[in-house]
């Protein structure tokens, strides 16, 4: 226990160590969050979204899934402090190869085409099944680090829907995509938040996190 000696001279309990070790972490998760869009606005989002762009597509060229025939890539559109993927949809159009990308119905996550994200009927939606049969999944987030562990916004989206993946019979490789200053030594988690297989970064290139992305499944 923390005690802290006022200018008066008593003594008192710290605030911090009153403080449960979740709220700590919450915490700890807010001011990463703060600092990481602090970092956004200075970033060069559009270049370093090019360069991750090269890293991906060569993935898929060397895995031999650069065609409309062998892979849907699930991937996002880009918010303000993510990394601008504008090149990567323009080159997945170039080559017709199918790609999804997400939207927020409720509180889930449903993906659909591009063309149909603007679209409520359910019919337009990409099943759960589906998106598990993806080559791979792009996930956003505002920081990642070598392990897989992936900070979100905090409304849990992403975990509840990578949670529910998982569950499929199969699952794509699912790729966390970012700026530099996003990959990080550590990212605080808690039991319910999801990892990621492989980081891409413009100067790093992909990071595999674990053996499923190392061998390619």
């Amino acid at each position: 226990m923390l005690i802290c000696i006022e200018k008066s001279g008593k003594a008192s309990l710290s605030t911090c160590a009153m403080k449960s070790p979740s709220s700590l972490l919450q915490e700890h998760k807010a001011q990463l969050r703060n600092h990481m869009r602090t970092l956004c606005r200075q970033a060069n989002k559009q270049q370093q979204g090019q360069v991750v762009t090269q890293h991906f597509t060569a993935l898929l060229r060397t895995c031999g899934k650069n065609n409309q025939h062998s892979c849907r890539v699930a991937g996002f559109v880009s918010l303000r402090d993510e990394i601008d993927l504008s090149s990567l949809h323009q080159w997945l159009q170039q080559h017709n190869m199918q790609h999804l990308v997400p939207h927020v119905l409720g509180e889930d996550l449903i993906f659909s085409t591009p063309q149909a994200c603007d679209d409520s009927l359910p019919n337009r939606n990409i099943s759960l099944q589906q998106v598990s049969q993806c080559c791979v999944l792009l996930v956003p987030g505002l920081a990642f680090d070598r392990s897989g562990n992936r900070l979100g916004r905090g409304r849990g989206f992403y975990d509840r829907f990578l949670s529910r993946l998982r569950k499929e019979s199969r699952s794509p490789l699912i790729i966390g995509m970012c700026m530099e200053h996003q990959l990080v030594n550590k990212v605080p988690t808690q039991p319910h938040d999801q990892t990621v297989d492989a980081v891409c970064t413009a100067q790093s290139g992909i990071l595999y996190c674990n053996n499923k992305a190392k061998k390619g499944d």
